[in-house]
């Protein structure tokens, strides 16, 4: 939306800055704006038009006929004396040259007081300092007012360690977060290699199913039919928790232990599951049953949970 000046025409789209040019102090139209600038160069006394307000102070400072007929009318007495001044005047010279300029003085000391009451509002509202010209007071606050230029300090001051105190903040809750970032992080990881770890074990326990199963049977049938090369093997399943470990030496457990996240299910593979180790096969898992497992206890086997087994294992 446009707001228009009926008296110069100027279009504004911000209605504040319509409202305050139509508010103005000076009017805004050349007309109006001669007319202002005559009445404010002109002497409030005799009405008498100047050309500059020095010329107007210089005026009202003693030159003005009009308050010096008042000043006049004011101090009878005083002109009095100043009509009879002459008859002493070649008396006495020196207080006849002198006496003119006494009677000047109360003029223009009351003429000051009249430009100071016109120019109250003229006034520094920092210093309290009061200014005869707007312009003089908008040069004052551009750069001259001390006590502004303190004021200003003080806000920049105040504003600059406001602002590094909320940099310092968001740095140490940004640091906060990414640390407890990095922790969930490696949570995470730790999750995700322990899920692995369980998933290749089972994959191996499944995949040794039927050969555990093949070697119990041979064992068993060996123990009671075999006969080879005129010796008689006899072989007796270890029961479960007492496995024999003889045969893993220093340099297995070292390459078990290189092999990083697949070194548990390694382990357990050189333990129940070794061909040349035939008397630690005291665990089956049936494919049909995939929850439950086979163990052997040093008599008969049982059914237990893969889980628990599995944990106890690990």
């Amino acid at each position: 939306m446009e707001y228009t000046c009926n008296k110069c025409g100027h279009v504004f789209g911000i209605k504040g800055n319509y409202t305050r040019h139509i508010n103005r102090k000076i009017p805004c139209s050349k007309e109006e704006k001669n007319e202002y600038i005559k009445n404010k160069l002109k002497c409030n006394s005799c009405n008498k038009q100047f050309a500059s307000l020095q010329t107007l102070k210089y005026h009202q400072q003693g030159h003005c006929s009009v308050l010096k007929s008042k000043e006049s009318t004011i101090n009878p007495k005083r002109s009095e004396i100043s009509q009879n001044e002459p008859k002493n005047s070649q008396n006495e010279p020196k207080n006849s040259q002198n006496e003119p300029k006494n009677s000047q003085i109360k003029p223009k000391n009351s003429q000051i007081k009249l430009i100071d009451d016109n120019h109250d509002n003229i006034k520094c509202n920092h210093c309290k300092r009061v200014f005869t010209l707007k312009s003089s007071l908008n040069k004052h606050l551009q750069g001259r007012c001390k006590v502004k230029k303190q004021h200003d300090q003080e806000k920049e001051d105040l504003m600059t360690r406001l602002i590094k105190e909320k940099e310092e903040s968001d740095k140490k809750l940004k640091e906060q977060n990414k640390r407890f970032e990095e922790k969930l992080a490696e949570k995470d990881r730790q999750i995700e290699e322990i899920i692995k770890k369980m998933e290749s074990m089972e994959k191996l326990i499944k995949t040794r199913n039927a050969t555990s199963i093949q070697n119990a049977e041979k064992i068993q049938n060996n123990t009671l039919n075999s006969n080879y090369n005129n010796t008689v093997n006899n072989i007796k399943i270890i029961a479960y928790g007492k496995e024999d470990l003889s045969h893993i030496l220093e340099n297995d457990y070292k390459m078990i232990l290189n092999k990083g996240f697949k070194s548990v299910p390694a382990l357990v593979e050189s333990i129940h599951f070794n061909r040349n180790k035939p008397e630690n096969h005291n665990i089956y898992i049936s494919n049909m049953r995939d929850n439950y497992v086979l163990i052997y206890d040093g008599n008969e086997w049982q059914l237990r949970e893969r889980e628990n087994v599995l944990q106890e294992m690990v």
